[in-house]
């Protein structure tokens, strides 16, 4: 059997850092870009920060990417053989989140990226909350 990871301290607050600040960077863009408007020189017209909360949510998002190939290596992998139906859960939709936002990113279809963006916002509201649960599971069962 593979040596178990265990995730020190620094470690699990780096992480609820990097997935706090993407998960409230994406609600905070997704907000402003639908409901949050100033009055301009030439009428209403997006928010300045609008443009700030995309910036640091991508940023995160590539540090959360990092640590997602480091836990897949180090905690994931390893454990494969007797993985949790919340961890592979979790895998599975931190992969649908990564694709999603390249779809944002890159795809030029009006409808394909209306897809893409309620699939992205889907997933990463509901990140959290499935990381939550996977811990909390890992941490009665050990």
């Amino acid at each position: 059997m593979a040596r178990s990871f265990t995730i020190n301290w620094w470690s699990t607050r780096l992480l609820l850092a990097i997935l706090g600040t993407s998960w409230v960077t994406g609600l905070l863009f997704y907000t402003f870009n639908n409901w949050v408007r100033i009055d301009g020189l030439f009428g209403p017209e997006r928010h300045p920060m609008q443009q700030l909360f995309l910036v640091f949510h991508g940023g995160s998002a590539f540090l959360m990417m990092v640590v997602y190939g480091f836990f897949l290596g180090h905690h994931a992998w390893p454990r494969r053989k007797q993985a949790s139906r919340l961890g592979r859960l979790l895998i599975g939709a931190i992969a649908v989140s990564i694709v999603s936002a390249y779809g944002l990113y890159y795809l030029g279809d009006p409808i394909m990226r209306q897809w893409a963006l309620y699939t992205h916002l889907m997933t990463g509201f509901f990140l959290p909350v499935i990381l939550f649960f996977h811990i909390r599971t890992m941490v009665k069962g050990s």
